[in-house]
């Protein structure tokens, strides 16, 4: 998973949730159809069309099951179910006491819901390069100039790659340019998911990992007070992985909670790597 982000949402659009659900299926099978989707969901395939569509909605209680049968992480479901709860009609079936709740927690986190796009693992192949992700979050510093220039020089890449890049990302929708020239990056939210070892992915991570070296190799005191780089190694069993996985997102997450209230005065990259150093021998390894 890659996420860029400047804060996470309180509420996510179930459409676009199911639409990034269903394409992802069918990256994996192309004759996975639409009419698949909704067998598996528990739903029509109309009531699907229209909702994907935006012609109808589902109630909270519906969507509720659709989360339950796709497996959804707790955090996300309740991400989808507090803003349909929030976006109710007065006349909705939904008790005073359940929107009430929603409400208050809506408000005691005081982050106001900001719109997430939710995009199948194909599209970052458009933006692998790992300067496409930083010019988004440039966009976010006080000082941010739109001159590809200006944006060159901060991410020290060269002026033809921040204006292919500044193009690219006008172009698949990323970055978004008033009358005046000036960009902005046209939603808070980008997620991409990914279910297997997609050559994008491995060479995005690569490219992080070595530029995670040159910072390394910086042997200055104020180099090294702009940055954390360590590791702990651990022992555990394979049955654990899917529970540290889940906190290493949570904890992402909290990271991009507690920056909110900070000045954005430079983009920062955080990465975390999770793998096996040993290995299990085989029973006939063991008796040899």
């Amino acid at each position: 998973m890659t996420l860029s982000t400047k804060l996470m949402p309180t509420e996510l659009d179930p459409a676009q949730f199911l639409t990034a659900q269903f394409l992802e299926r069918k990256e994996i099978n192309p004759t996975y159809s639409l009419r698949s989707f909704a067998s598996e969901i528990g739903v029509s395939v109309t009531q699907l069309s229209r909702v994907l569509s935006g012609q109808r909605s589902m109630s909270y209680r519906q969507m509720s099951k659709v989360l339950s049968a796709l497996n959804t992480p707790d955090e996300v479901s309740q991400k989808i179910i507090s803003g349909i709860i929030l976006k109710a009609s007065k006349t909705a079936k939904v008790s005073n006491q359940l929107r009430g709740i929603v409400l208050s927690t809506s408000k005691r986190n005081d982050i106001q819901p900001v719109s997430a796009t939710y995009l199948p693992a194909d599209r970052f192949k458009m933006i692998s390069q790992w300067y496409h992700l930083a010019i988004l979050e440039l966009t976010y510093l006080e000082n941010f100039d739109s001159n590809p220039a200006w944006i060159a020089k901060t991410l020290n890449i060269s002026l033809i790659e921040s204006k292919d890049a500044i193009a690219r990302l006008l172009d698949l929708g990323f970055l978004k340019q008033d009358e005046q020239g000036v960009l902005s990056k046209a939603d808070s939210t980008i997620l991409f998911k990914t279910k297997r070892a997609d050559p994008e992915f491995k060479k995005y991570d690569t490219v992080m990992l070595e530029k995670a070296k040159q910072e390394l190799d910086k042997t200055n005191e104020a180099d090294f007070q702009m940055r954390l780089i360590n590791s702990i190694t651990f022992p555990t069993s394979p049955d654990s992985l899917p529970e540290l996985k889940a906190a290493i997102v949570d904890f992402q997450k909290k990271i991009l909670t507690l920056i909110k209230d900070h000045d954005y005065t430079q983009v920062y990259h955080f990465g975390c790597q999770l793998f096996p150093v040993s290995k299990n021998h085989s029973p006939s390894e063991e008796k040899a």
